[in-house]
């Protein structure tokens, strides 16, 4: 299921324009740490927990920037490759309407599986901007 498009991709263009470029190369930095981190911890690479990329502390640094970079996030889940930015993303949305939850194990969209929903994150952040 697709919920991107390339008028998505232009939009949020808009959205971190407005982040400080320092704040923009500072979460460049630490998000590729992060990920370089996942990679390399074979507990976390391995796990069916998505949220076991919170107990490194790359993900703290990360979170650490506030909800600011959220814009940034959503850039980032735009590419489902990207799907462990959820859990940044969850970790810092002040706001429980933008979050995107299924509802225990009878919701189908669980069995669209992660990528999917990053996609319905984004998606759900821009229609309600």
């Amino acid at each position: 299921m697709e919920y991107s498009s390339d008028l998505d991709a232009r939009h949020i263009e808009e959205f971190v324009a407005a982040v400080p470029k320092e704040l923009v190369d500072r979460f460049d930095t630490l998000f590729a740490e992060w990920m370089e981190a996942v990679d390399g911890n074979q507990t976390v690479a391995f796990s069916s927990d998505p949220t076991v990329v919170r107990m490194l502390p790359e993900f703290d640094k990360l979170t650490q920037l506030g909800s600011e970079i959220l814009p940034l996030i959503v850039k980032k889940l735009l590419d489902p490759g990207n799907f462990f930015a959820i859990q940044v993303y969850e970790a810092l949305q002040p706001r429980q309407d933008l979050l995107v939850n299924f509802e225990g194990e009878d919701d189908d969209r669980v069995l669209e599986g992660e990528q999917a929903r990053a996609l319905r994150i984004a998606a759900h952040w821009f229609s309600n901007r």
